[in-house]
């Protein structure tokens, strides 16, 4: 390509965004406005991400980056990248003044690779960083001894990537084809979400602790301790053990065989039938999983009573397969141990969660993402654990400058457990009062759900009547031109591309049993949920029977042994008279 003719290059537009000098095409304020506009929103949002999580001190030099949104190139991929040197940029036709910068020429396709890649400009950033800050730049030494080390490991050759559209891959690390793509792909990971695995800082830092740790130095950040806890076959310390079995059979939940559940939030129900409570730490702290091979699960305890002898604990698993039964090992009685629950490892966006609210004693989001606020709703006994009991003028707010939920007309679940006292009235709302801006679920008159969405393509008038006084639960699913609606784990209603897409604007609004501060429900909520994916049949059906009362798909632990004692051994029972007989089966 012919070296840049000056008087041909483009002329740029400068605003300030988040710190940071954005130049924009005026070629692309002029044909592609729309575009251009929604992109900024993103970018804006990913900045901001970048301001919250970085080190101030890493923040202040990133922000003498400059970025670039300019038009596509034709025939060029349209793309972020960061550039440099000026004469690869002159050689091509671009403008030399985007040295030291990062370019955006994937202004169209912005919003689908915010899916893919929640925050590409930090990996553009790190580029950045990598060659303007580190010793040496891209030449750094520290950085490309890890690099091969990694390589000569193998750690990389086959990991999980994902599309953000629910489809995920095995495959070589991108991380994988040079030092600086390791660096950005492992900056990604550490401080956002990444789209290969090791998708966060937990799964980076149990996968590969060396580069780790050499983060925390190169971004300036003090050094952590070494990581704890269980790894592969360091369970010695555990006086007890058991195997939950997951049924995916005619035994349990019978899934078709080929079919594939990822990253899933499987509830495990324990009762003291089954589990001795006094052989754990009181408030359940010693609590592990991990899967038949010894690697650690990540976990959290929604509730643990150890007096009544229940608890419920939800445990993320990486695949469940149809037509199998699959092992899920359990681990507890350790002192020592800490507690390792944490629902932002089991809620988040790796596996395409906006929002959690499990509805206890705390209303809380537990990705951490949106602040709740609980208007005087009241503790009941739910689905799972407890749950809130919601009347006129009660309600829970997420308030009205959310940046994290679905945007446009993004893929999308909303799911929640209700048990309706009264009809006519919105069980969750989100986004804004505007055109074709809001995904609302109504329990309306005769009894069903209704989603209301401001006449978009999302809206789903639901068939089944429900009986009120019972717990149900309801799953919407968007995408464009598909909406469905799913009571009790069975598909209700779609909508097949009926009105305009959604259009949902950030920043948005929340509300439980409620919209706009308008609360009026009259009944109780459990377990609530926003995704930023299209839950699959398989995943919705699962889910029900998962969390339902009496379910099937996992059992109780299951300990290691053959002993079995019926006591007494012999008695005479009078006519009419009762006696109480213990029998202990071991394994």
């Amino acid at each position: 390509m012919a070296a840049a003719d000056p008087a041909q290059l483009p002329v740029w537009q400068d605003r300030v965004v988040e710190g940071w000098t954005l130049h924009i095409s005026q070629r692309l304020l002029d044909e592609e406005a729309e575009a251009t506009t929604r992109a900024v929103e993103l970018l804006t949002l990913q900045l901001q991400e970048i301001v919250r999580v970085v080190p101030a001190a890493a923040v202040v030099e990133l922000q003498k980056v400059p970025l670039w949104f300019s038009p596509e190139y034709p025939g060029v991929v349209p793309r972020a990248e960061y550039h440099p040197g000026a004469g690869w940029l002159r050689d091509n036709g671009r403008d030399p003044a985007m040295v030291k910068g990062v370019e955006f020429t994937d202004i169209r396709d912005f919003e689908q690779e915010s899916r893919r890649m929640p925050n590409f400009t930090l990996h553009e950033l790190a580029h950045a960083w990598h060659d303007r800050v580190l010793p040496n730049g891209f030449g750094n030494e520290a950085l490309q001894g890890a690099y091969e080390r990694a390589r000569a490991a193998g750690i990389y050759e086959r990991v999980e990537q994902r599309f953000g559209d629910g489809r995920s891959a095995q495959v070589r690390a991108y991380a994988m084809s040079n030092p600086m793509e390791y660096f950005a792909e492992s900056s990604e990971a550490f401080f956002c979400t990444n789209d290969f695995f090791p998708f966060n800082a937990q799964e980076l830092r149990q996968h590969d602790p060396a580069m780790f740790a050499l983060l925390q130095s190169l971004w300036g950040l003090p050094q952590a301790a070494p990581v704890t806890g269980p790894v592969p076959g360091d369970w010695q310390a555990w006086q007890h053990s058991g195997s939950l079995w997951i049924l995916t059979t005619a035994d349990g939940v019978d899934l078709p065989e080929g079919v594939r559940v990822e990253q899933f939030p499987l509830l495990v129900r324990l009762h003291r039938d089954l589990f001795d409570f006094s052989q754990a730490a009181a408030d359940g702290a010693d609590l592990r999983f991990a899967t038949a091979s010894g690697e650690s699960l990540r976990y959290q305890i929604e509730h643990w009573d150890a007096k009544s002898g229940s608890a419920s604990i939800w445990v993320r698993i990486p695949e469940i397969r149809g037509a199998a039964r699959q092992e899920l090992r359990m681990y507890w009685g350790n002192p020592a141990a800490k507690s390792e629950s944490d629902g932002t490892a089991v809620f988040n966006e790796a596996n395409g969660y906006r929002g959690v609210w499990h509805m206890h004693e705390t209303v809380r989001d537990d990705t951490g993402a949106i602040s709740s606020s609980d208007t005087g709703t009241t503790g009941v006994a739910g689905v799972i654990g407890a749950a809130r009991h919601f009347d006129e003028g009660r309600g829970v707010s997420g308030g009205e400058e959310i940046a994290t939920l679905p945007m446009g007309a993004e893929d999308h679940s909303t799911e929640l457990w209700v048990r309706a006292e009264r009809m006519n009235s919105t069980l969750i709302g989100w986004g804004n009062e505007q055109g074709q801006g809001k995904v609302v679920m109504q329990f309306r008159s005769p009894p069903h759900i209704r989603m209301d969405c401001y006449f978009s393509g999302g809206n789903v008038n639901g068939e089944k009547r429900l009986v009120p006084g019972e717990w149900t639960q309801v799953v919407h699913t968007y995408r464009r031109g598909e909406a469905r609606l799913y009571i009790n784990g069975v598909l209700d209603a779609e909508n097949l591309d009926r009105g305009s897409p959604l259009n949902i604007r950030v920043p948005a609004r929340l509300y439980l049993g409620g919209w706009y501060n308008n609360y009026d429900f009259q009944g109780d909520l459990d377990e609530v949920r926003v995704s930023s994916v299209v839950r699959s049949p398989e995943w919705v059906r699962l889910q029900y029977e998962n969390q339902k009362p009496g379910q099937l798909l996992v059992g109780g632990p299951v300990q290691a042994g053959s002993e079995f004692s019926v006591t007494p051994e012999r008695l005479v029972v009078a006519e009419n008279a009762r006696v109480m007989v213990t029998a202990k089966a071991g394994g």
